[in-house]
């Protein structure tokens, strides 16, 4: 039986936001998913933005404060009552947090 790789997601994610999953207060997104294949297993790497979505949609550029967060989907909640089209809840365990590049640390 052949089995799928999980997938490696990096996402953008507002300071409250991701500071409240560095904290571990929080453990789920809610994100868009027409775009991406989200599966349990998945690793989704949280990189955390200087700046808002919405400031950057009044002009801030793109910028990242350098702090990370790895994290495992645990469950995969979409297409329910209650959820508009293309959204869905990722609920998730947390691997590994970190400063600087995730790509040089190892989450095993």
């Amino acid at each position: 039986m052949d089995k799928k790789k999980p997938g490696y997601h990096k996402l953008k994610t507002d300071q409250s936001v991701f500071q409240a999953v560095w904290d571990r207060e929080k453990t789920y997104e809610i994100r868009w998913f027409k775009d991406r294949d989200f599966n349990v297993g998945d690793r989704i790497e949280l990189l955390e933005t200087l700046y808002t979505g919405e400031q950057m949609k009044a002009g801030k550029p793109l910028e990242f404060t350098g702090r990370w967060i790895i994290v495992t989907i645990t469950h995969v909640l979409k297409e329910m009552y209650g959820l508009k089209d293309w959204w869905c809840i990722l609920s998730f365990r947390l691997v590994l947090t970190g400063t600087g590049n995730p790509e040089t640390m190892s989450t095993e």
